[in-house]
């Protein structure tokens, strides 16, 4: 991450704003408004870590007319449980937008119905945004892994390195081997992370 400029920077945005660092700006002074897919997908490949997700709600933060504050939800990928997932949250860079989350939390809770999932990546978060918003902790799930090209550094999520999905990706595509043997033979590694911790809101 730290290679690619745009994570880079959005590191130095996190590690600026623990230590207190960041410009404020309180979301009481904000307004919401629904956003477009693609002003989505713009604010979040510049600010969050994992980049633009697909999402059916979009809801954006504004201040003085900028986009400062980013959530999005949808039907959940993993369980089924529940009826809604928290696919994005982020702020904009060097901006600490007090209150937004709550803010925008609030804004869903009074215009849409259901439960709701949602994770917490343990590398740079124990998740007390979502206690503090009356998220109960499910559980700690286990480490998750992606592939390093050790030849151009390039990562690339588990997801995105399916067997089935390899034989578009991989320059030698062999179907009797197994994922991480093919991934292996075409120059990548595994990596983990630290897991996440999951939060449910009924």
């Amino acid at each position: 991450e730290w290679l690619d400029p745009i994570k880079q920077d959005i590191w130095k945005s996190i590690i600026s704003n623990k230590t207190k660092n960041n410009k404020t700006i309180y979301g009481r002074k904000c307004i919401i408004k629904e956003i477009s897919s693609q002003s989505s997908k713009e604010f979040l490949d510049q600010n969050h870590l994992q980049g633009n997700r697909t999402a059916s709600i979009r809801l954006g933060l504004f201040y003085e007319d900028e986009l400062i504050s980013i959530l999005t939800l949808a039907k959940p990928r993993y369980n089924k449980n529940y009826d809604w997932e928290i696919i994005r949250f982020a702020n904009k860079k060097y901006i600490n937008v007090i209150g937004a989350f709550s803010k925008l939390l609030k804004y869903f809770r009074q215009h849409y119905m259901g439960s709701i999932i949602t994770y917490a990546d343990k590398r740079y978060s124990n998740g007390d945004l979502y206690r503090s918003n009356g998220f109960i902790e499910l559980k700690d799930s286990p480490p998750n892994y992606f592939y390093v090209d050790i030849k151009n550094m390039k990562l690339l999520s588990r997801i995105h390195c399916q067997k089935h999905k390899l034989k578009d990706i991989l320059e030698n595509f062999d179907v009797n081997l197994t994922e991480a043997e093919n991934m292996f033979k075409n120059g990548y590694r595994r990596i983990w992370d630290c897991g996440n911790k999951v939060f449910i809101l009924n």
